[in-house]
């Protein structure tokens, strides 16, 4: 937590956590910004149909990249605009990960 709020300064920052198997999971998002946490953490689990309840702009991630700045697209939510659909794990994630250089 120390180190999101340090990382935020300037900008924001957030962590994403999903985990689903067979459309059952739980999705969970947390923001910084200029060293605030200022969302979340929120969670959400499909375990009891919440994902089917609510709409998609309520969904803990969408929320969260929308405080970042993000808008959705026709058709897409915020997590598919910016193709983390893509990623099916943390390995392909890193796996396409860029170094970035900033002092925190």
């Amino acid at each position: 937590m120390a180190f999101a709020a340090r990382a935020s300064q300037g900008a924001g920052i957030s962590y994403l956590e999903t985990e689903y198997f067979g459309g059952v999971g739980e999705q969970n998002a947390v923001l910084w910004q200029n060293g605030v946490l200022t969302l979340g953490p929120l969670t959400m689990s499909s375990d009891v149909g919440a994902l089917g309840r609510r709409p998609r702009t309520l969904w803990p991630i969408n929320a969260v990249l929308r405080g970042l700045g993000l808008r959705a697209e026709v058709g897409l939510d915020e997590f598919d605009a910016i193709g983390l659909g893509a990623y099916r794990s943390l390995d392909a994630i890193v796996e396409r990960a860029q170094q970035v250089d900033r002092q925190v």
